[in-house]
């Protein structure tokens, strides 16, 4: 069972896309926290600990899979994998990271 501070953790470098991914997922009742750069991402994933992160494919400082890459070892979680590879087959942008 996850104990995260929060439910979706939104990273994301464009301000409007996060404010309007945000926005829809408080509306459903969910905890949203954002970041706006993997680093910022790893940093606060350690201590918010979020059950679904959506994360951006590119951000200013590093590409959306080496953020993931971060956010596994610091997360982890089987079902991770399984979310990321489904995406990159699908050639989506944005990877989703579920603990």
């Amino acid at each position: 069972m996850n104990d995260g501070l929060c439910d979706v953790l939104i990273v994301e470098d464009d301000g409007m896309q996060c404010l309007e991914m945000s926005g829809f997922l408080r509306r459903a009742g969910l905890s949203v926290e954002s970041a706006a750069d993997g680093t910022q991402a790893v940093s606060r994933s350690r201590f918010l600990r979020p059950k679904v992160v959506l994360l951006d494919y590119n951000l200013p400082d590093m590409t959306g899979v080496q953020a993931a890459e971060q956010l596994r070892a610091i997360l982890g979680s089987d079902l991770f994998g399984q979310v990321e590879n489904r995406l990159r087959i699908n050639n989506q942008h944005m990877h989703i990271v579920a603990h």
